[in-house]
């Protein structure tokens, strides 16, 4: 994730790297770069871009992220996808899961698609689902600051939510950035539509705050947390809060293990539901 993320690079296990194809560079403090590279040794190595204004030298140490510009749309995507299940045989309960995400990255843009599901179904009880999927878009207006969109779709049937569709626009900031971490804060104002079940939709503007946090080791673990607050604006005193924490840990080529969990909080949902619906998850999924 270029926009909202970070990838980190073992340096100190890289004896050399030059390639003709493009990649855009970017540093601790927020610029970015575009071109073929090359890694140049001493004391304090650097990695030469050869940038539209000519070549460029960064300190290997302020790099932050390096991404592969490819030659189509296509050819720049990323995407990844998991599976899991799970066997409870006190109570006879199987649980399955999904989930995958695909984005689109360029010098100043981002254009990311994530999503999950989840089925419980128990003999003798109605099976259960709950589902997600947003879709965010976001801009670098300025180094370290961003302007986007996001479009997010939710149901659970725990909570009696029918249906939640909610667009928000956004600006944000890289609070903190390296080569192994990215933290952004963001806020901004949703619009949000909402039925729960045998009640008719209803209309509700809402404020945001929320971070977003990525931990990486290099060939081994990554970290995303993303936590946001929603106070209703057109309904006082009402606030709903996401959050959502995964732990990526790599297994073999681009086979990985992931472990989740996340938590939707209501504080007014509609009577005889539970105020939070928590999930814990695990699942093997392949990226590209």
């Amino acid at each position: 994730d270029y926009a909202l993320g970070t990838i980190t690079l073992d340096w100190d296990s890289v004896a050399h790297v030059q390639s003709d194809q493009a990649f855009l560079v970017e540093d601790v403090r927020g610029v970015r770069r575009s071109g073929s590279i090359k890694t140049l040794p001493g004391p304090t190595a650097e990695v030469v871009i050869d940038d539209r204004g000519g070549p460029v030298n960064v300190r290997i140490s302020d790099v932050a992220a390096v991404n592969q510009l490819g030659e189509s749309f296509i050819r720049t995507l990323r995407a990844k996808i998991d599976l899991g299940t799970s066997y409870t045989s006190s109570n006879n309960l199987r649980q399955f899961t999904v989930s995958g995400e695909i984005g689109h990255y360029s010098e100043v843009n981002s254009l990311r698609t994530y999503g999950n599901a989840l089925l419980n179904h128990q003999t003798g009880v109605a099976a259960t689902t709950s589902m997600s999927s947003t879709s965010e878009y976001f801009r670098t207006i300025r180094r370290n600051w961003l302007i986007g969109t996001q479009l997010d779709f939710q149901r659970n049937d725990q909570q009696q939510l029918d249906l939640r569709t909610t667009i928000a626009a956004l600006g944000g900031r890289h609070l903190i950035r390296s080569n192994q971490s990215s933290l952004i804060g963001f806020a901004g104002l949703v619009q949000n539509r909402e039925r729960f079940f045998e009640r008719p939709a209803s209309h509700h503007q809402e404020g945001l705050i929320g971070v977003r946090y990525q931990f990486f080791k290099f060939n081994s673990t990554q970290v995303s947390t993303d936590v946001r607050l929603y106070p209703s604006i057109s309904e006082p005193g009402r606030n709903r809060v996401q959050f959502d924490t995964n732990l990526y840990l790599d297994l073999w080529g681009d086979l990985y293990f992931k472990i989740g969990g996340s938590d939707s909080f209501d504080s007014r949902p509609p009577s005889d539901t539970p105020k939070n619906n928590i999930v814990f998850t695990t699942g093997l999924g392949w990226k590209w």
